[in-house]
């Protein structure tokens, strides 16, 4: 069950929503995910969004409402949020 950390804002998006286990900064269009242990991240987002991945060769994907990502423990992902 995913928790809510304090108000961030992506534009204008507010309230995201990640799970446990993991460290995470959202802001100016980013989200930023740091593994604490091994095993699937979620982040949900507000509404459908176009995500892609920074520093991977995953493709965009548009008009998703959340982030779900197998990470190692210390692995840490980026990813670009716009708003749809």
């Amino acid at each position: 069950m995913p928790v809510p950390i304090k108000h961030c804002s992506i534009g204008r998006m507010a309230a995201l929503l990640f799970a446990f286990a993991m460290t995470a900064v959202a802001g100016r269009g980013y989200v930023m995910v740091h593994a604490a242990s091994d095993g699937e991240k979620v982040v949900h987002l507000p509404c459908a969004c176009d995500v892609r991945e920074i520093f991977g060769a995953s493709p965009a994907i548009n008009g998703v409402t959340l982030i779900a990502a197998q990470m190692k423990r210390g692995e840490t992902r980026v990813w670009r949020i716009a708003e749809k």
